[in-house]
Order: structure tokens, then sequence, then C-alpha cells
């Protein structure tokens, strides 16, 4: 059995050309398509010859998979017969390291100008395997049209958000535009509850003012529009331009006259969905009802477009600091910090989502069940919460100190004395 040496020298053969089918499918997987369309347009016959086969990638591919198929099954019958059992392993290693990746190493060495060079063989294999391939691509056709496959050309959310972050990490990709990404992927997600601007916080003025007050709001806010409300902030009636209001005349014109109507919108309504609304009525500012009918605040036209691009400052916006380093580990937190940023940024383990509230004001006070006083404490987690700044009403600012740090200048204290 061992000595048989037309048996050796199919089994060499039957490698070989193993070898030859895994080497052009890697060459047809690694080709430069643009460049062999160049060369195609120069008429170079190869080149046409490639192009027709590329053209008809899916029964070639099929063509690969037949004959390394039935070649490794003639390998397998033949080293049966030349060797003990023992002897499939040795096939099996041979399959991977000489078929395999030798194969794979050599394929990427310039592909485009191998295959035009194995063309013609490709060709005459395509056309010697022709009735099997096309009897298989039939039968795949059936199964296809039994299990209907659905093709996936959307890629998730999270698997875009990952490529962003890896075309960033290999400064493929600006950080400036890797955000702009980021923002326009996760814009469809946010709502008019995530952006307004709280009632307490609304600039409004009372349709019974006289005009030289309503001037004055105008200017102390420097803004270009303003709701109008009667009686209460709760029944905003309408919006008002400066620049209408400049053009107003005290002795023959009403304030009525130069109203506009106020575009309504609910806290738990898409910013996608208002954005559209805005631009088809032409407005830049919408009211937010709560529940009960009540005015829970305004959302802008520029609110929106900062959700795509970030904050946007005039000469006349204070610009505000949400996060301050004092010293090492110590910072001043605005109280109208967003609540799953704070979380985020200061790596909490408990999630944001967990509270009602939005806000970092709003969560202090869920965590003391009242509105605290300046000076008030209290630690959460490995982190000290002081508030720093408070009205009647509302947390303005607080200090988050690293307990670990407190701790350990506190044994330095002891120590020392």
């Amino acid at each position: 059995m061992f000595d048989d040496p037309s048996l050796w020298i199919f089994l060499v053969l039957t490698l070989v050309a193993l070898f030859f089918y895994s080497l052009l499918q890697n060459f047809f997987l690694l080709i430069n398509h643009s460049r062999v369309n160049q060369m195609k347009l120069l008429e170079d016959q190869r080149a046409i010859r490639v192009i027709h086969l590329i053209h008809k990638k899916d029964q070639l591919f099929l063509m690969f998979k037949i004959g390394k198929t039935a070649l490794f099954l003639v390998a397998t019958y033949l080293v049966t017969q030349l060797l003990p059992p023992w002897g499939l392993m040795v096939l099996f290693l041979i399959i991977i390291l000489f078929v395999e990746l030798l194969s794979l190493v050599i394929s990427k060495v310039n592909p485009t100008l191998h295959i035009l060079y194995f063309g013609t063989l490709t060709t005459i294999l395509y056309y010697v395997s022709f009735p099997i391939v096309q009897l298989l691509q039939l039968l795949q056709n059936g199964l296809q049209t039994l299990f209907k496959p659905q093709v996936e050309n959307i890629l998730a959310e999270q698997e875009l958000l990952t490529l962003v972050d890896q075309a960033e990490t290999s400064g493929k990709l600006p950080e400036a535009e890797g955000e702009l990404i980021r923002r326009s992927i996760e814009f469809k997600d946010i709502y008019i509850a995530d952006i307004l601007t709280p009632r307490v916080d609304v600039e409004a003025v009372n349709i019974h003012w006289e005009l030289g007050r309503i001037q004055q709001k105008f200017d102390e806010t420097s803004f270009s529009r303003l709701p109008v409300y009667q009686d209460s902030i709760d029944t905003i009636i309408g919006v008002i331009y400066v620049k209408d209001f400049l053009k107003l005349n005290p002795e023959t014109d009403a304030l009525e006259s130069i109203i506009k109507p106020a575009l309504f919108t609910s806290l738990n309504y898409p910013i996608i969905k208002l954005l559209k609304q805005l631009q088809q009525s032409k407005n830049h500012l919408a009211v937010v009802v709560d529940e009960y009918g009540g005015t829970a605040g305004i959302v802008s036209l520029e609110d929106i477009i900062e959700e795509l691009v970030g904050d946007i400052y005039d000469e006349h916006d204070d610009v505000e600091i949400e996060v301050q380093m004092l010293t090492a580990n110590v910072y001043l937190i605005s109280g109208l910090m967003d609540l799953e940023d704070f979380f985020d940024d200061f790596n909490f383990e408990q999630s944001a989502e967990e509270y009602e509230s939005t806000t970092v004001a709003g969560w202090v006070m869920d965590e003391l069940a009242l509105i605290p006083e300046i000076g008030v404490t209290f630690d959460f987690e490995d982190k000290r919460i002081t508030v720093t700044e408070a009205d009647e009403r509302r947390v303005i600012s607080i200090r988050l100190e690293q307990l670990t740090t407190l701790e350990s200048e506190s044994n330095h204290e002891t120590t020392t004395s």
C-alpha cells in the first residue's frame, strides 16, 4: 500500500490542484476592481476576460467551492489508501499550512496582476464545471425562495457608533466630524423634555403691560422674540418679535396687532418632529405644555440645532460652565447640567435612568427629598455632594469631592498631629 508510486503522484497532483483552486479564489477576493476597469477601457483582452468572470461572481465562487470540495474528497481517499489512520491528521496539517495559509500569503502579492495571467485558466475551469454549477445554483435559488433570507443593508446604531470610534482612534476621522455623526445618530432619540428652557427661566411679557415695560424687558434679555401671556405664564397667547415691536406706533397701534400665534407641543414629543413643524409653520419658538395644560417651558429652533452642532453662542450669551475643577478631585457643578452626562463624567455605578429628574439640581432634591439650603451635604457612592448655591425654589450649583481623597487627607492630618 505504501509503495504504489502512481497513487503518491496522484495525491501530490491533487494537493497542488487544491492549492491552485484556493489561490485563484483568493485572487478574485483581493482583486482591485478599479484597476481592472481602467485596463478594460484600454481594451486589454485579459482585463475584459476577468471583468466577464467578475460579473458571474456567484457562479464563480460556487465553482471554487465545488472544485475544492471534490479535490479534498479525492485527497482524503488517497491518504486512507496510502497511510494509516494518522495520515488524515497529516493531510489536515498540509491543507491548513500549504493549501490555505501559503496560498493566502501569495495571493496578497499583487493579486490584480496575477489574476490577469490566470484569467484564461479560470475561464476554462468555469466552463468545464458549468453544468454542475448551474445545477447547484438552481438548488441554491430554490432554498433561498424557501427560507426567504433577508439581507441587512442597514447598520445598527451601535455598530455605526463603533465604526466612528475606530475611525477616530486610527486618525482617519477628525474628532469634530465624529461628534457630529454621533449627534446625528442620537438626534431622533431626544425629546422636548431633554432640552426645554424650564418655566422658571422663561422670559415673557404680560399683554397688559405698558409698552415701556415691554421695551425694558427686550433690552434686559437681548432676545429677538418673547412669549406673551395673559394673567399668568400658564396662559401664553402668542409671541412678539422685537423688529415688529420697534415699528409699533404707541398712539395708533395695539400690542395685539403684532402678536404671532404660538406653536404648542408636549414634553414627550421628539425634537426631530418639532423641527419639521417649526420649519413648516415658519416659527422659531414653541411653548411646551404639561399634562395639566400649564406651561412647562419653551423650546427654540436654536435649542434643537444645538443638539446637532453643539452650543451656539452669540455676543449677548453668557457662557455656562457646567463643570469647573477647583482642586484635584474637587469640582463645582452647575445645577442645570444634564444628569446622564453628570453620571457618565464622574463614573457613578448607578444609572441616571433610575431617576425621573433630568438635571443635577433635580437629582439633588430627589436625594434629599427637599429643596436644600446652602451648605447641606450628603454622600453618594464614593462622592460627597455639597450645595454651594441655591434659592427658595431650586439648587443652582453643587460641589463634588472624592471621598477617598478626603479620607486620605484626614489620615494625613491625624498622622502629622
